[in-house]
C-alpha cells in the first residue's frame, strides 16, 4: 500500500499537481459523491491552469520563431544581431 501510495504521488507531482492538492486527493474516500465533486474542482483548476500555460507556451514560441527569422536575415546580411541588441538594451 505504501509502495502504490507513492507511486501516485510521483505521477500525481509529474502531472502538475501541487502537493497540497495531492494530499487533498489522500485524504479523500471514493465512497462519498462530495469526495468526487471536490475532486472534480482540483481537476476543473488544473485544466484551467494548463490552458493558460499551453497558451503563454504558443505566444512565447512564436517570439522564438521570430527571433530566429531575424537572427537567419542578420546572418544574411552581416548585420549585428538584432536578438542580442534587443535584449540587451
Amino acid at each position: 500500500a505504501a509502495a502504490e501510495r507513492l507511486r501516485f504521488i510521483k505521477r500525481a507531482q509529474s502531472f502538475g499537481l501541487s502537493l497540497d492538492e495531492i494530499s487533498a486527493l489522500l485524504r479523500m474516500r471514493p465512497e462519498s459523491p462530495a469526495n468526487c465533486r471536490n475532486v472534480l474542482q482540483i481537476l476543473d483548476r488544473k485544466v484551467e491552469e494548463l490552458s493558460k500555460q499551453i497558451a503563454e507556451m504558443k505566444r512565447f514560441h512564436r517570439q522564438l520563431s521570430q527571433y530566429r527569422d531575424r537572427c537567419r536575415q542578420a546572418m544574411d546580411e552581416g548585420a549585428p544581431c538584432p536578438v542580442i541588441a534587443e535584449v540587451s538594451r
